[in-house]
């Protein structure tokens, strides 16, 4: 992804949740070639270092926004950033 495009990602989370954006950087950090992120619902807070209720509600906050698609089922979470 181009410079400006992150930094301004990077922006607009800032601005709209803040309390979000260390979840997105670490999500960017662990992305796939693909800007994707994919987790077992049972690793996510030894992963990520988060709750699951906080890691849920992080998602919710960040695809408000726009910044990324995410989807769960019984065994994974995958998020697309956008």
């Amino acid at each position: 992804m181009n410079d400006n495009i992150q930094i301004f990602v990077l922006k607009t989370i800032a601005k709209m949740c803040p309390k979000a954006l260390e979840t997105y950087i670490t999500l960017w950090e662990n992305r796939d070639h693909n800007s994707r992120y994919r987790s077992d619902v049972r690793d996510v807070a030894e992963k990520l270092l988060i709750s699951k209720a906080k890691f849920n509600h992080h998602l919710r906050e960040l695809a408000s926004a726009g910044v990324i698609q995410y989807d769960k089922d019984e065994k994974s979470i995958y998020v697309a950033l956008i």
